[in-house]
């Protein structure tokens, strides 16, 4: 607490909450004492049972990172495609496992890049 109050006063642009205890008490209980206007961002990794309508009732954390959760559950996905292959002896099984080319283009935002090469390209 006395480190983050100098962070705030220094002009901190957030608070970052992150904890290896597996219960969110400490966590809870500082942002119940916490009184400054500056907001908190929680990484919840490893206290999983804090919901985010838990903590918006309490209205001082403004963010919630999700850092390595969509990592983790890559990684498992890609785990059980690579198993398809193998037991498929190939690729022609694999289509309903995996997203469209297009969605990953829609998501680097290639669509607007290729209305923006028309647009500036002349």
């Amino acid at each position: 607490m006395k480190r983050s109050l100098r962070y705030a006063e220094a002009g901190a642009d957030c608070i970052l909450m992150h904890s290896k205890a597996k219960q969110p008490a400490a966590i809870l209980e500082f942002i119940r004492n916490w009184d400054q206007p500056t907001p908190i961002v929680l990484v919840p990794t490893n206290y999983p049972s804090l919901t985010l309508r838990e903590v918006e009732k309490l209205k001082k954390v403004k963010l919630f990172i999700y850092a390595n959760q969509p990592v983790r559950a890559s990684i498992k996905a890609q785990e059980a495609l690579l198993d398809e292959i193998k037991r498929a002896g190939g690729i022609h099984t694999i289509d309903p496992m995996m997203v469209p080319v297009s969605h990953i283009f829609d998501l680097q935002g290639v669509p607007k890049m290729k209305e923006n090469e028309k647009r500036y390209l002349v």
